[in-house]
This record gives structure tokens, sequence and C-alpha cells, in this order.
């Protein structure tokens, strides 16, 4: 099968990775990507910073998907978790606190989502708490980096909870996606704004200078 919604290779997929890709949010500002070291490794979108970071969607054995970065960190495969903050919000992030030393630890286990498919490469993602994963409205500043953060507290469904993926790579044989950089700026263009992006023309530019690197 070929030329698959990024939902139905999922569900048509076997268990482990099974594409790869950049993923940004219909609300705009650049992609998801994670900051190490940044309040536990905490995933976020960063409007000045637009260099690859890759991700790999792994199906579950029971269907749901997981998400970790495509480079290795400290040689270990890390995954996305969700954790509530000080302020009871569940942010996204690859490492958790670890009470008994005060250092933090890379979460080397999948955690499970779940992901429902909008259009051939848009997606909505709900984290096992039961609320939409999207990104925070306001910006977050913490030492030496400002972003905004990806938090999973949403009730209802918006452009700051759906995300196009920029499917890279195919993982497995049996089901593909459409590469991202094999369709036309008008096409990008179209399917982001059917869903709700606030400027679907500046997006779909942003999207597609991503597959000049």
């Amino acid at each position: 099968m070929t030329g698959l919604s990024v939902a139905a290779v999922m569900a048509a997929a076997d268990a482990g990775p099974v594409l790869a890709g950049e993923i940004f949010p219909l609300s705009g500002a650049g992609k998801v990507r994670v900051t190490y070291n940044w309040l536990y490794s905490a995933l976020n979108v960063d409007p000045n910073d637009s260099s690859p970071f890759v991700w790999v969607f792994r199906k579950m054995p029971d269907g749901s998907i997981a998400l970790s970065p495509q480079t290795q960190v400290d040689g270990l495969t890390v995954f996305v978790s969700l954790y509530p903050d000080d302020s009871l919000r569940f942010v996204a992030q690859v490492q958790w606190p670890e009470p008994d030393s005060g250092y933090p630890e890379w979460n080397t286990s999948p955690e499970e989502m779940t992901l429902t498919g909008l259009d051939l490469l848009t997606v909505e993602l709900m984290g096992a708490n039961g609320s939409y994963i999207g990104v925070d409205g306001s910006i977050t500043q913490h030492g030496n980096h400002a972003g905004y953060l990806i938090l999973s507290n949403g009730g209802t469904p918006g452009p700051s909870s759906k995300f196009f993926v920029a499917v890279q790579q195919n993982l497995q044989a049996k089901a593909q996606a459409p590469l991202f950089a094999s369709r036309s700026e008008a096409d990008l263009r179209s399917e982001l704004q059917r869903h709700g992006a606030g400027d679907s023309g500046a997006l779909a530019t942003v999207i597609r200078a991503a597959a000049a690197r």
C-alpha cells in the first residue's frame, strides 16, 4: 500500500517504529523539538530555531503510539512522557525528576498516546490522561531558553492541538505515507487551510523550506 494517510499507516503497520518526520503545530510559530536539559528536556516550539528535529512515530502492540526523537541521547532512545509541573499542567518532556538523587532521569520507556487522523498528514494527539496534546498559548522563559511548551491539558481541539507531520521516511514497507517533500506547496496550503491554520500560506512555506535541508 502506498500514499496512505499518517493515521492509516499507523493503523496498518506492525508494532515498532513506523515513520519519521518533523512535527508542525497548525497554530504556527515553528516546529516541535526537545530542548535538552531545559525544564526536564521539555518539548517546545521555538520561533527562533528552524534547525531540523526529526521524530519517530512508534506503534505499540495495543495500537496506541509513542514518540521519540530520532537522534539518541547519551546512547539512549528516549520517549515523550507527560509529567505534571508545579501548576499541575501536564508537560510533554523526555526526562522526569528522580526524587532520591534530585537529578532528572531519561525516559526510556514508551508512553502511550492516541493518534487521530484529520487528513493525509494532519493529526491530533491525546495523552494517556485523556486530554489533547497542544501548544501552550504563552511562551515560557527559563534560564537561557524561551519556547512554547507542549502540554496535554486540552479538552477541546483547535489549531494548537492539530499537527502537520512532515514525513521524511517510512520505516516499514507494508504501509507508507507520502513524503512531504513530494507534495506541492499548493497541496500543503490546502490541507493546512482545511484544518484552521492561522496563516496556511506562511506555514506551507516554512514546511516546504524544511525539505531543502
